[in-house]
């Protein structure tokens, strides 16, 4: 379980700088507007589904050790001043356990209705089914359906924070607060 959550993480991080979907690193960015940003685009899929989801760290039926960290900050490559993911992850709980493709394709939906681009669809029949799409500049979403065919949602952020130091590109940063669809 603890390798599902890394991989939904992973997955995203890596398709942010990789050559596929390679988002711009935003120049004007600072760390917290990033953060913030890419928030709305995942509170925002909340009004496509259901009433009673939220966002979480954690599945509430599930050990701990499924717990994403937010804010996280992953260097695009090895130069200390270089461009950076920040990333953000969420697991959507309130959602039937053996739901299918249709809340990751209506959490699409929302974000396509903003003007997102879908890049890739990936998954099998019965089993882990994700949407990648790349926002306005910088930004990278994701949409899963993963552990015990659990609903995921992340957002990454490539900036070049002109205001980092080594130390705090590697930092984790303060949790924000989450939305939920009453």
């Amino acid at each position: 379980m603890i390798r599902a959550v890394a991989l939904i993480a992973g997955a995203l991080l890596l398709t942010s700088c990789g050559s596929r979907g390679r988002s711009e690193a935003n120049q004007n960015l600072t760390l917290d507007q990033a953060q913030k940003h890419a928030l709305e685009y995942l509170n925002e899929a909340l009004g496509a589904l259901p009433a009673g989801v939220y966002l979480s760290d954690n599945l509430p039926d599930s050990p701990a050790g499924n717990a994403f960290s937010h804010g996280n900050m992953v260097p695009c490559d090895e130069t200390p001043t270089g461009p950076v993911n920040l990333g953000v992850n969420y697991w959507v709980p309130g959602l039937p356990p053996a739901s299918g493709e249709q809340y990751v394709d209506a959490i699409v939906k929302a974000w396509e209705s903003r003007g997102v681009q879908v890049d890739h669809r990936r998954g099998r029949p019965g089993s882990s089914y994700s949407v990648y799409v790349n926002a306005e500049a910088g930004y990278r979403l994701s949409a899963e359906r993963r552990l015990q065919r659990r609903i995921g949602i992340g957002g990454v952020a490539v900036l070049h924070p002109a205001d980092s130091t080594a130390e705090s590109r590697h930092a984790c940063h303060h949790r924000p607060p989450v939305g939920g669809r009453p």
